[in-house]
Formats: structure tokens, C-alpha cells, sequence
């Protein structure tokens, strides 16, 4: 086999097994003359992903570039995030800027359709220029898309430069063509301008609010032949009659319309631009320079064989090398060129700013990303990548934060960590640094801190809350590996103050460790939520459940086998996540796809662990499953992915593991592949030596990041009941790790204050369990041999002065308990986040609830706390009815309450309904009425069933 420089080369048809190896240096080869590209083009199949839950387009992009041409199929709904879906058989038309795999909607800016005299008559505009289209005479490879519009019978062909769209129209002859631009296309409209230079040109601009808030869009398109009657499109709606009367309204809408006499073929050329009108004008102008359409798609399809050749594959089954060089085209399209060609770029601060001999980009999926793509960008696009981290460091500078998840300099916040600085970091060890570190790490540090509360609470307790924050273990878990990239950037540019701390912080992990179960557990008020099931999702993990999110300590894998008894209960564990059943309860999450037991490859969490195998010496087992997923997961059919692409890494995953192995932890000084196979040669770079790894490693050699500095004592663990308690309680204290304890306890007034001088002081091994007779508040410290003191862990148990408790409730939602059956009358309350789990919930049901209040006695008010946030599906209960009994068998409704609260107020609420009331009995009875029996028309969940949540009853 040739080893060529600059390329990643792999063996696909050796299928030997081999571990996570030392490297050996050999001797550089010289390297040997240039050789023609090959067109891998034609294994490209751009619908791989367009059906299922793939959510890609197939249109006309350049690799990396500004315009992604495609057609739009679907208006609305999760699998309509590309615009596109190879189930529909309607086209609207073909816009200039779309999501590659996403799991939420935006983009789709600046609409073209094309159409005759024959359009359709409809109340909708977007139905009256829509058309059928069939698969048969529909064509999509890299660089040109492809179709013929079965109504109008016009051929529609798609093509693009980096920052300008191409398209060509052909008619029938003798036919004439009205032209639709839909500039209300996909998300709210906030405003817009449009306007025409002579009977050629007509540029414009929308700014349009959806998952980015703020995202602008400015075009200069120019025609092939003149155009007339440049028209705004009137819609007439009838309006409702009450007396029989037919009346009609007339309404603008912001799509526009040119007609063009009778031709055979009109061509457009549109620049897009993120700055302003004359950015887009002047794209057109540098890039599309002429009319031949031939020509653009012949540079496109250039350009994708260049791109494609930095990956060469030998594979003998057409079908996996399709599989394969679709994945790396799809690596290949995010993220996104940003910054004209004169190098200007709209910031996040909405100003425009200009670069300096670089390029700025947009849609960093970092969360997804961080895991392959990038890994795999370093090695065959460094300058690229160098522009990412200025794109990145210029988005600091700019809203004083790295991106999260950033799209159209926006930051949508969307998912969690702070994953930009795992990306600086191990493109910083690769030997790409023509960045500023300093101004680099500075921003890692905010970005560790802020803006999120749940970043502070991190920081002070050592995990993050699951009683104030949502995805709570997830958050813990993806932070302490942020910390850990930081940590090892600090250290690597000499700030050892930095490294220190947070080194420490990247050990935070083991504060949501369970040693009782060995999976990472939510924590609230001390102790680990009750009851667990890891089959169960939930919003304490992101997407995932607990066995998904069980080996998320990729920068730490030695100590937390250790933590899980050693390698033999490591490798169970392991073992278990592939054999469980494959069915998981809890909440609905679309995400979780592509199950194997409970791996789900369909979403990003499980993507390391078939690696984990090699990583414990396990290295045919690696292999076994790496193979598995490989030919069960990935297909050469629209339906091809499990999952979402999510912006290249899906297919970053297959890419990486065909090239024979992954990395585990990006991020590190320590720049090593997981292998899945052995002979196998690789030269990844011009950079980097050439490898030989035609031999085995024994597990003792394994190279795996570990921390072996600094250690941290795990926060303890302070488990007791769930809600407050009656008479009295036992509270359970230990650590993750044997330790010594130091407790103290302070039992509190009725206020919740301590009592003067009342602390008791406890001293003990590993460990310990107290009994509570009054109210008390718990904080405890733990010391192990060789590390610092843990921080403090801090727990609250309240004693109830009365007897009332719930005889019966309608069945709640187990992964909205609120901590079980009594959590109504606990006198615990929940805040405005429903996910934190401390509200009850039940959907689409009558809530009825007995309440015994212990003995006859006055009642003078009764209040019932619910929650509203109908972008979730939860709405107040349309009523609530207060029933009183002496005898609980016998019930008098003694007053009703009617929400009379707007149905459609997106904003979260909270509210207390409340009954006055002079009554006297025993027993209450609180019946809670759904908002309606199906969620309606208007909203976006319609069909559904509506949630109630409620988190107390306050009885007077």
C-alpha cells in the first residue's frame, strides 16, 4: 500500500483486532510525486440522512461554505430541521441556507420557486406556488442538486460558490414563468427589505427570529433575462361570519413575484451575506462572475474532489465505501464560512466587524462536535481549525463568552458544557497555535464561569444541584471535563495556578458517583434522588439516562475504574450497558436511537464507549462491537443514519472508526487514537510521523489520560427522606470513597434558624447513620488519605408539626414524583424549572387527591400551587374543585375555582389558586381538571396531551 503525506489512508478490509496502543517513530518516507485526484464523488449520496431522523439536505454547498442551496419540503415539525424530507412528495421551493442534521429548525433564508400560468389557487401563498415532485426525476451529488417540478413541468437545477447560489430554470416551450420569492419562509419574519436595480436585479434583507434570535440575511440576486411586473403577493382570508354575511380580509404578505416573457431556460445568481447589501453584491461579484451554469457545477464538483481526496479509503463493497465517503461529505459542510469575501462578518455584539487574513465561521454544534469532527478537522483542515479558534476567540471578545452553540453569531445556548475549550485545547496539542493562548485561556476561564447560575453552584459545592437545575448530572459531568482541557492548557502555556485548581475541578465527577450502584446519580439536598432506575430518562441527564451517561469520564477512566472495584467490574459494567434491555421508561426523548442494550448511538453521550474495551485491554471485544455499529447503524439509504448527523458528528464517528479508532479525550497533551484494529498504517498529517502499528500492546502498556495529582475527597453523601418527616428520620452519611467524617449537626427553630449553641459535632469512619428526632440541618466533610478535604456537603431535614398525609392520588408521572406519594403536603416547594423534579406531574388526566388532616378541625383556606409553561405542554388546570368530608366517605364540594388564566402566555408561571373558606372536617378531597382533553390547533404540540404539575397543597 502507498502512503501519501497530507492524507489519512486506512486498510477498511483488515479486520484484526488491536488495543489502545504506545506509538512507535519510525523513519519519514519521502514523499512520493503528486497523484492525480480521484473523483470519490460519485460514492457520494447526499439523501443518506434525508428520511428517518437524519435531518440533512441534499442540495448544491460548497465544502465549508456560506450558501447551502437545497429544496424545501417540510414547513414545520422536528423532522423538517433540514428543510427537507425524502418522505414528502411537495417542494415550496429552494432557499439559500440550511442546518446540516440538526435537532432544531432555522436557516431556509431567501426562497426561490419557480412556476407557470398553472399555478395553484389556494388561501395559502405558500400552496398556491408549491409543487409535486417524484424521486424518479430527482438527482443530488456534491455540488449540484437536481429536480423537475411535476406541476409546472420545469427542470430545476442547483448548484453554488462558497458565499453565492446558482440556480437554472428550464421550461417547456413556449411557456411563461412567474417566479415566487418567499422572504417569510421557515422562521418569524422580523423585518425586512426589498427592492430591484433596473429588470435584472433584486436584492433585499430579512431578519428573522428563531432558534437564533437575531439572525440577519442579505441577498443580491441577478437574473439571466429581464423580468417585469415585480409584484407583492395579496392574500384575501374570509373572516369568520356570525350572521351569515361572507366577508373577506386583504392581507400582505412578504412574498414577492416577477413574471418573465416566454423563454426556454432563466438562470439566477444569488449572494448571501450576514453584514449588509453590499457584502452580498460584492460575494456575487467575486465569486459568479459569468452565466455558463455548466462551469459553476463543474468548480463545485472540483472542489469536492479535492476535499474528498484528504481522505482515502480502500474499500472493495461499493455499499460501505458509499457509506464512507457520504460520511466524510457530511463532515465536510459544517462549520460554516461567515465573513465575506472582503472579510467582513456581523459579531455577536450585531456590529460588523472584519477579520485579518483568516476567515470567520458560524455553527459551531459543540456538544455534539467536540467529540469527532473536530478531532478529525485538526488533522486534515489545521488552518481551518486555526480559523475555528479565532472565530471562537472573536466571539468572546465579542459577547464575553466562548460559543456554546452559536449559529448566525447568536448564541442559542442549546445543550450543555462549555465545549469550545476542549476544541482550543486539543487543537493547541496537535501543534496548531497561531492564536493568541493567552486571550485564549482567559476566555476558557469566564467561559468556566459563566453566564449560567449552574456554573457557580458547580463551582461551590462540587456538582451541580439537581433541586435548582435541570440535566444536573449531565452538566456535572461534561464540566469536569472542560475543566480537565483547561487544566491542561494552562499547564501547557505555564500558568501551574490555573492547572491546579482546576485540575481539581475536573475531578468533580466523583461527587455524582454512587459506589452503591456505580452509575452517576442525581444529587438533592445531600443525598441521591429516590427512587433511581437507570433505564429511566429524565431531565437530570441531557438526552440520556444513566447507563448512557456511566462513562462519561473520558479524561479520568483509571479512577473511575477504581471507583467501580477494578478492571473485572469495569468491564461488567460495560458488559451490562451492551447486553440490558434495550427499552427505557420515563419521558419520551427522540434522541436516544440506535439502541444496543443501552449504548444508543443515535446521540452523542455513548459515542466513546465501544472504545472504553480497548482502553481495558478488551481490544477483539472493541473491535467486535466497533464492527457492529459500523454495518447496523450506518446504510446507504435515505434512512441510513440512526440519528441526528448533528452537524458532521454522526458521521465523523464512522469516518474516524473506518480510519481505524477514535479519540477518547480530546483535549490532552497526550494526542493518541484508541485503536480497533492492528495492521494498520496511518500518516494523518504532514505533521505528524508515520505510524506503524503492526504489532499489539499488552493491556499493562495502555495509554489512558488519568489524574494522579492534586486528588480531591469526594463530597459525602447525606441520605435521608425524600420530603420532611413526622415523628422521626434516619439519615444515612458516607463517601464515594473510605474517608473519615466530620459531622455536625444543627437542629433548627420553627423559622428554619439554628438554635443557639445547639451543634452537635460527630467524628467517625466511613459510613455513618444518624436518627433525627426535630428539624435539623446536616453538614459534613470527609478526608481521605493523600487528598485534600472534600468540600462541604449540606443537608436539610424538616419535621412536620402537623399529621396530614395523602390516602390516595391519581398515579403521577414517575419522573415528575417530587419525592413520592406524601410530596403535595411535605411543605417542600417547587421553583419555575418543572425539569428539577420538584413538582408532580400528570398528563392528560383528572388529578384527584384525599388528604387526611388527622383529626376534625376549621378550615378557613385551602390553596393548590401549580405551574404553567405551555412551550412544554403544561398548562394550569382549567379548574379545581375543594371538596370537604368528616367521615371520608361522604364529600360537599364547598367551592370552585376557575383558572381564567390566558391559555396561550408562553412565559413559565407559577400560581397559587386559593379558596377561602368557613368550613370544618377531617378530609379533603382536590379534584384538578386538565386544560383541555387534546392540546389544540394553535399550538405546536397539538394532538397531545395536556400536563398539569403541581408541587403543594397548602391547607389553613
Amino acid at each position: 500500500m502507498k502512503v501519501w503525506p497530507i492524507y489519512f489512508i486506512a486498510i477498511a478490509s483488515l479486520l484484526a483486532i488491536a488495543g489502545c496502543h504506545k506509538t512507535k517513530n519510525i523513519a519519514v518516507p519521502m514523499p512520493e510525486p503528486a497523484l492525480p485526484l480521484e473523483s470519490y464523488n460519485q460514492w457520494v449520496n447526499p439523501f443518506i440522512g434525508t428520511g428517518g431522523h437524519g435531518h440533512t439536505y441534499p442540495g448544491a454547498t460548497r465544502p465549508f461554505g456560506m450558501v447551502q442551496l437545497s429544496p424545501d419540503t417540510r414547513l414545520e415539525g422536528w423532522d423538517g430541521c433540514g428543510g427537507y424530507h425524502y418522505d414528502d412528495s411537495l417542494v415550496y421551493g429552494f432557499s439559500h441556507t440550511h442546518l446540516q442534521g440538526t435537532g432544531v429548525s432555522d436557516y431556509g433564508d431567501i426562497l426561490f420557486m419557480p412556476t407557470n400560468h398553472k399555478i395553484h389557487s389556494s388561501d395559502s401563498w405558500r400552496d398556491a406556488y408549491r409543487s409535486k415532485f417524484s424521486h424518479k426525476d430527482e438527482k443530488a451529488e456534491p455540488g449540484y442538486y437536481q429536480v423537475r417540478l411535476t406541476d409546472y413541468n420545469i427542470n430545476v437545477e442547483l448548484t453554488a460558490t462558497e458565499r453565492t447560489g446558482i440556480q437554472r430554470y428550464q421550461f417547456a416551450p413556449g411557456d411563461s414563468c412567474r417566479l415566487f420569492l418567499d422572504l417569510m419562509h421557515r422562521d418569524e419574519l422580523l423585518w425586512y427589505d426589498i427592492g430591484t436595480v433596473g429588470d435584472t436585479v433584486i436584492y433585499g434583507y430579512r431578519v428573522s427570529k428563531g432558534w437564533a434570535t437575531e439572525q440577519h440575511c442579505y441577498f443580491y440576486a441577478v437574473f439571466s433575462k429581464p423580468f417585469r411586473n415585480f409584484n407583492q403577493l395579496d392574500i384575501v382570508y374570509d373572516e369568520p361570519s356570525t350572521d351569515g354575511i361572507r366577508r373577506q380580509t386583504l392581507e400582505q404578505v412578504q412574498v414577492f413575484s416577477v413574471q418573465f416573457d416566454p423563454t426556454d431556460e432563466i438562470m439566477v445568481k444569488v449572494g448571501i451575506s450576514g453584514t449588509d447589501i453590499d457584502g452580498a453584491r460584492n460575494n456575487l461579484h467575486a465569486e459568479a462572475k459569468h452565466w455558463n451554469f455548466d462551469q459553476y457545477k463543474r468548480e463545485a464538483s472540483d472542489a469536492w474532489t479535492a476535499q474528498l481526496n484528504k481522505l482515502q479509503i480502500e474499500e472493495n463493497n461499493p455499499e460501505d465505501k458509499t457509506n464512507f465517503y457520504t460520511a466524510a461529505y457530511h463532515c465536510f459542510t459544517t462549520p460554516n464560512l461567515w465573513s465575506d469575501e472582503d472579510g467582513r462578518y456581523r459579531g455577536m455584539d450585531n456590529e460588523l466587524h472584519k477579520t485579518d487574513g483568516y476567515n470567520q465561521y458560524t455553527v459551531f454544534s459543540l456538544w455534539d462536535t467536540f467529540r469527532a469532527l473536530h478531532p478529525l478537522l485538526k488533522r486534515i483542515e489545521p488552518e481551518r481549525t486555526r480559523d475555528f479558534i479565532r472565530s471562537f476567540l472573536n466571539m468572546y471578545k465579542e459577547s464575553e463568552y466562548l460559543p456554546v452553540w452559536e449559529l448566525a453569531s447568536n448564541e442559542t445556548n442549546c445543550m450543555i458544557g462549555y465545549h469550545s475549550v476542549s476544541v482550543i485545547a486539543d487543537a493547541y496539542f496537535d501543534g496548531i497555535r497561531d492564536f493568541d493562548t493567552n486571550l485564549a485561556l482567559e476566555a476558557m476561564i469566564a467561559s468556566s464561569n459563566g453566564p449560567q447560575d449552574e456554573k457557580m453552584a458547580y463551582d461551590t459545592l462540587g456538582y451541580v444541584p439537581a433541586e435548582y437545575f435541570s440535566e444536573s448530572v449531565s452538566k456535572t459531568l461534561e464540566f469536569a471535563y472542560d475543566d480537565w482541557c483547561i487544566a491542561q492548557f494552562a499547564q501547557a502555556i505555564g500558568r501551574t495556578d490555573v492547572y491546579t485548581r482546576y485540575i481539581q475541578r475536573a475531578q468533580n465527577w466523583k461527587n455524582v458517583f454512587d459506589p452503591a450502584t456505580g452509575f452517576m446519580r442525581a444529587r438533592r439536598n445531600g443525598g441521591f434522588i429516590e427512587p433511581f432506575d437507570p433505564y429511566e430518562v429524565n431531565f437530570n441527564y441531557t438526552e440520556a439516562n444513566a447507563f448512557q451517561y456511566q462513562f462519561f469520564v473520558p479524561h479520568d477512566i483509571p479512577t473511575l475504574e477504581k471507583y467501580m472495584g477494578g478492571n473485572e467490574a469495569f468491564k461488567l459494567h460495560l458488559n451490562n450497558l451492551f447486553k440490558a434491555s434495550s427499552k427505557t421508561s420515563g419521558r419520551e426523548q427522540a434522541d436516544i436511537t440506535g439502541l444496543i442494550g443501552q449504548y444508543a448511538h443515535g446521540n452523542e453521550p455513548s459515542h466513546h464507549i465501544a472504545y472504553l474495551y480497548a482502553m481495558m485491554g478488551e481490544t477483539a471485544k472493541c473491535n467486535e462491537l466497533v464492527q457492529e455499529i459500523i454495518h447496523s447503524q450506518y446504510h446507504n439509504a435515505p434512512d441510513g443514519l440512526c440519528g441526528n448527523e448533528d452537524c458532521g458528528q454522526m458521521s465523523a464517528w464512522y469516518v474516524m472508526s473506518k480510519l481505524g479508532g477514535y479519540y477518547i479525550c480530546p483535549g490532552g497533551p497526550d494526542q493518541r487514537f484508541t485503536y480497533n484494529r492492528n495492521n494498520y498504517t496511518s500518516i494523518e498529517n504532514e505533521r505528524a510521523p508515520v505510524r506503524s502499528l503492526n504489532y499489539i500492546i499488552a493491556p499493562q502498556e495502555r495509554a489512558i489520560p488519568a489524574i494522579t495529582e492534586h486528588l480531591i475527597t469526594p463530597v459525602p453523601i447525606i441520605q435521608g427522606p425524600q420530603s420532611s418527616f413526622v415523628d422521626s428520620c434516619a439519615v444515612q452519611i458516607s463517601c464515594a470513597m473510605a474517608s473519615a467524617l466530620k459531622i455536625r449537626v444543627y437542629p433548627l427553630l420553627a423559622d428554619g434558624t439554628p438554635k443557639d449553641r445547639s451543634m452537635k459535632e460527630y467524628n467517625g469512619k466511613n459510613n455513618y447513620k444518624l436518627v433525627l428526632n426535630e428539624s435539623s440541618k446536616i453538614e459534613v466533610y470527609a478526608q481521605s488519605e493523600g487528598c485534600d478535604m472534600s468540600q462541604s456537603s449540606v443537608a436539610t431535614f424538616i419535621k412536620r408539626s402537623d399529621n396530614k398525609k395523602i390516602t390516595s392520588i391519581t398515579a403521577f408521572d414517575n419522573q415528575y414524583n417530587a419525592g413520592g406519594d406524601q410530596a403535595l403536603v411535605d411543605g417542600l416547594r417547587g421553583g419555575a424549572d418543572f425539569r428539577t423534579g420538584s413538582w408532580q406531574g400528570f398528563q392528560g388526566k383528572q388529578v384527584v387527591c384525599f388528604i387526611d388532616l388527622g383529626k376534625s378541625q376549621a378550615i378557613s383556606n385551602v390553596s393548590v400551587s401549580c405551574l404553567e409553561e405551555i412551550k412544554s405542554w403544561i398548562w394550569f388546570p382549567s379548574k379545581i374543585e375543594i371538596y370537604i368530608s368528616d367521615n371520608g366517605k361522604n364529600y360537599s364540594l364547598a367551592q370552585t375555582l376557575l383558572t381564567k388564566e390566558a391559555q396561550d402566555n408562553y412565559s413559565p408561571r407559577v400560581k397559587e389558586f386559593s379558596a377561602q373558606l368557613r368550613a370544618s372536617g377531617r378530609y379533603i378531597k382536590v379534584v384538578a381538571e386538565p386544560a383541555f382533553e387534546s392540546i389544540p390547533k394553535w399550538h405546536l404540540g397539538a394532538g397531545g396531551m395536556p400536563w398539569i404539575f403541581m408541587d403543594e397543597i397548602i391547607i389553613k
